[in-house]
């Protein structure tokens, strides 16, 4: 899968997904697997949303804590709000139409409305592995257009309307679920040491979005009408506009032998393979969305 902030895995393979986010699931980050900094802390310059992989442990997963924590360690804890989104992370609804749980898109496309309503000068930036990638890029799919006018980081073309330049995608070579097959290969394991890439690519996008004044000073405290147990049920029926964007890297796979360090990686510049309605015919593994 690509690996763009952006975390998209089909059913191949997700039977092994438990084991493996334990396996992956390194030490020495601050972040929690659980982290609902943005529903408990309210805005802050940078709100980093993503959500985790099929049966995934917490609301982060393998990929989600040390991208988190490389953001905070390159923004400083205090400017950087990490949110997990809560969802089922089931097996079967990979299978589904569009490749991700329902419940996990409301979820996510609501935090992001919400995050660019009632945080109007923060950098939203987002991501998911595995079949969040699918779930991130459904939820950013269906944005507004004002919401995805905001948004820094994109899918390759395969998110309608959105700006290609504005997108990082990392796709193991030898990861079948890049290319709609579904079956677990150790290339789709072996994300988490893309993390670093992540957050590299994420950062540039955030500091020139910061250059351009679009990051100010913002204050902390509960966001109204957010519960830190659900996501995405804010204020529900309320379209908001605002800044959602977000660096995707598609999920990132799982722990294997490496890929003799040949990873594709795509930009802007590269046609992405499918559209919105093709859902089936490739996956990025790491996706990375920037909101400016």
């Amino acid at each position: 899968m690509k690996t763009d902030f952006f975390t998209v895995s089909l059913l191949a393979g997700l039977v092994a997904a438990g084991p493996i986010a334990i396996r992956q699931l390194g030490g020495g980050n601050s972040v929690s697997i659980n982290a609902k900094e943005y529903s408990t802390g309210g805005c802050k310059p940078i709100i980093f949303f993503f959500a985790r992989g099929s049966a995934e442990i917490g609301t982060m997963g393998s990929i989600g804590p040390p991208t988190g924590q490389g953001l905070k360690s390159a923004f400083g804890a205090g400017n950087v709000a990490v949110e997990g989104i809560s969802y089922a992370a089931a097996l079967g609804t990979n299978a589904i139409p569009g490749g991700a749980d329902p419940a996990g898109i409301t979820a996510m496309k609501n935090l992001l409305n919400g995050a660019a309503s009632k945080c109007p000068t923060s950098i939203l930036v987002a991501g998911g592995y595995s079949q969040g990638a699918a779930l991130t890029h459904r939820a950013i799919e269906n944005l507004s257009e004002d919401v995805k006018a905001r948004i820094a980081g994109v899918d390759n073309g395969q998110i309608p309307n959105f700006p290609k330049d504005k997108l990082l995608i990392i796709c193991n070579s030898g990861d079948a679920i890049c290319q709609g097959i579904l079956s677990i290969l150790p290339a789709h394991l072996d994300y988490v040491r893309k993390a670093p890439e992540a957050v590299t690519f994420l950062t540039g996008k955030i500091k020139a979005a910061q250059g351009s004044g679009a990051v100010s000073d913002v204050k902390g405290g509960a966001v109204p009408g957010v519960d830190a147990g659900e996501d995405g049920k804010e204020d529900a029926g309320e379209d908001r506009k605002g800044d959602a964007g977000e660096d995707g890297k598609e999920d990132a796979g799982e722990d294997g032998k490496g890929d003799a360090g040949e990873d594709r990686k795509e930009d802007a510049g590269e046609d992405g393979k499918g559209d919105a309605a093709e859902s089936s015919k490739g996956w990025p593994s790491f996706l990375s969305f920037l909101n400016n």
